[in-house]
């Protein structure tokens, strides 16, 4: 996290940071789409269609499906889920995830950087400052994103429901949102 912040202070010198916070949020929409499990997507879409009233808890009938012709129960791995990507799973995975933290990391240090800009002087003289702010702030995000990880896992029992997708859909959702929201403010931001 410090030699991020470093380096980010360090370009800032040179690039407006407005230019940074948008370009670390078009980072995290490329992680995004890139950690997407589009093979699970494929199936969890053609399953829903074809089964859209299975019972997820009724193993039985799981074995009697069939997806594209093949049973689902001969598509799924041995922790009976659906495979990530045609075998490059774990590769396409850690960079993409690298990528989306990175860009979450540059995100943080741009925004601490412009809120210490546009705080008024005398919100620091209080109790509750900027400093204070910025760390409710955080607090509240990771809960958020926590919970949010908690619903992709309840998500997850469904056998058409793929987790990776349960988790960074609503994600690049979110990020496209904020990139609008970037975009609409951007002359009037610091």
């Amino acid at each position: 996290v410090l030699p991020a912040n470093f380096v980010v202070e360090n370009f800032s010198h040179r690039v407006s940071e407005r230019r940074i916070l948008k370009f670390s949020i078009w980072f995290i929409i490329f992680g995004c789409f890139g950690i997407l499990n589009y093979q699970g997507m494929y199936y969890d879409i053609l399953g829903v269609s074809t089964y859209g009233d299975f019972d997820p808890d009724d193993t039985f009938d799981l074995k009697h499906l069939q997806l594209g012709g093949a049973e689902v129960g001969h598509l799924f791995t041995k922790k009976m889920e659906f495979p990530y990507d045609w075998g490059y799973g774990h590769i396409i995975y850690t960079v993409f995830l690298c990528a989306v933290f990175m860009g979450t990391i540059v995100l943080e240090g741009v925004d601490t950087s412009i809120m210490a800009q546009v705080t008024p002087a005398q919100l620091n003289t209080c109790v509750i400052n900027s400093g204070l702010l910025a760390t409710l702030i955080g607090t509240l995000g990771r809960v958020l994103s926590d919970l949010m990880i908690t619903l992709s896992a309840l998500l997850d029992i469904h056998v058409f429901v793929d987790f990776v997708n349960a988790t960074f859909l609503p994600l690049l959702l979110l990020a496209m949102g904020c990139l609008l929201l970037v975009s609409s403010f951007y002359n009037h931001l610091v």
